[in-house]
């Protein structure tokens, strides 16, 4: 692709020759003979260079130097002058140039300092985008796993961040649609501006719309001073709006126009108010079904879902368990009462086999009541709900009997237990003691699993 030069310049035999050098050199010339009208192409055009002359009528070199620094993005600008001086140059570099060059030049010295300023530019922008990746990465540290619907939703969410569309975020209570989408927010562009959380389920209709739009004084009983809304809070930054789905039809049409005005009213005004958000909502209905059912407006919906987000629910996040368990055993552990060391591997066992119907959130949950209630340095079995272990006991949960790949499991865990009894109380030489300590285990369990084995402590001590 030929590379665009954008010449301004009111001497037309200047600009022409310009234009005859460069375009049997392989650029893409456009041009114009005064500041403003030069201006008017860059907006047109978006060259990735531009010569401006310094001495212009209407509209002089330095005016276009600043105009140009203004526009996003910004291609760099070669001053041309007739009038060379040390001052000069110094005082177009601080306006924005990146170089300039004394008339008369040669075709050489032209070549020259457009190839070094898009050579420039092109670290500028490789520079941009390594920050903006790494900017991605820190902000979507906190989305932990390493399974394959995790890759595929960090994928699409690194395509996201750079754009300003509204995100509507998909997944079963739990999942993390509030992480994903402050991780979202913080890899946007928006990320110095507010991000601004609302519940839609948690306020009647009439609070949640002065919550959402704000209100003036006077409006309501109760109201006795102006107070701005969340929408409004959020300009510059992004709204999102949890569970909106259970929005009355009322307020949906509200929303509507202040997503495609681009304006609110507070309650109990007549004047509109300019916001800049962008939205990201989240459900964990089917908002499609919603809508067909009459629930949900069809034109709100396609408004909030530009771009649509699912989130994966925590038994099909294979291999990602053990992580997010310890990820939130070490940020909880020093609330602790006392010492916790890790969790003990049965623990891990039953996290893995269990269905999580709470995901993400019942995990965490499930680690700090542990934490809690465990009276070992270790997280062990016994320290976790009874619901929970009867349900791996069960399969799954005792709503359809043991196929072929249950009883497979039962065999594997049958020998994990062995295999770890005989491990631990050889390496505490048969004290029994010992052995259930560094399990985790309350010593007459330990015993009761040993007898189900047919396993004897003194065949491991030391004679």
């Amino acid at each position: 692709m030929k590379r665009k030069v954008l010449v301004i310049d009111d001497e037309e035999e200047l600009v022409e020759s310009v234009r005859k050098v460069l375009k049997k050199r392989g650029y893409h010339v456009e041009s114009a003979f005064d500041g403003r009208k030069g201006l008017e192409k860059l907006a047109e055009t978006d060259p990735d260079v531009v010569l401006v002359d310094l001495r212009m009528p209407v509209m002089d070199g330095m005016d276009v130097l600043r105009s140009i620094g203004k526009t996003d993005p910004k291609p760099p600008v070669i001053v041309m002058t007739a009038y060379a001086t040390v001052q000069t140059a110094v005082t177009a570099v601080k306006e924005g140039a990146f170089d300039y060059i004394s008339k008369p030049f040669s075709n050489d010295q032209l070549e020259l300092v457009i190839r070094r300023a898009l050579d420039h530019s092109g670290l500028v922008e490789e520079n941009q985008l390594l920050k903006a990746q790494a900017r991605a990465q820190k902000a979507f540290a906190g989305i932990i796993g390493v399974s394959s619907p995790i890759k595929r939703l960090l994928e699409e969410l690194q395509k996201v961040a750079g754009s300003e569309a509204n995100v509507f975020i998909y997944g079963e209570t739990g999942t993390g649609k509030e992480v994903v989408a402050r991780a979202l927010h913080q890899a946007s562009s928006r990320r110095e501006h507010p991000f601004v959380p609302l519940d839609c389920a948690a306020l009647p209709e009439n609070l949640l719309e002065t919550e959402l739009f704000g209100h003036e004084k006077g409006a309501f009983t109760g109201a006795v001073q102006s107070k701005m809304g969340l929408m409004e809070h959020a300009s510059g930054g992004t709204l999102f709006l949890d569970e909106v789905a259970e929005l009355a039809l009322g307020l949906q049409s509200k929303l509507l126009r202040a997503v495609q005005e681009k304006t609110i009213r507070r309650v109990g005004s007549t004047s509109e108010r300019k916001v800049d958000v962008r939205i990201f909502s989240a459900s964990n209905k089917d908002l499609e079904n919603a809508v067909a059912k009459g629930a949900f407006r069809e034109d709100l919906f396609y408004r909030l879902q530009v771009i649509a987000l699912k989130l994966p629910p925590l038994r099909e996040r294979t291999g990602d368990i053990p992580l997010l368990a310890m990820h939130f055993f070490d940020e909880l552990k020093s609330r602790a009462a006392h010492p916790i060391d890790n969790i003990s591997s049965a623990a891990m066992m039953v996290f893995e086999s269990y269905s999580w119907p709470g995901n993400v959130r019942e995990l965490r949950n499930t680690i700090e009541r542990a934490l809690a209630l465990t009276d070992s340095r270790q997280i062990a079995v016994l320290d976790l709900p009874a619901s929970m272990l009867a349900q791996v006991e069960q399969g799954n949960g005792g709503e359809t009997p043991l196929g072929e790949f249950q009883k497979e499991k039962q065999e594997v865990i049958i020998h994990f237990e062995r295999d770890y009894l005989e491990r631990t109380l050889k390496e505490s030489q048969g004290n029994v003691a010992e052995a259930a300590r560094r399990s985790g285990m309350e010593r007459p369990v330990f015993h009761r699993l040993m007898r189900k084995h047919g396993i004897e402590a003194s065949a491991y001590r030391r004679t």
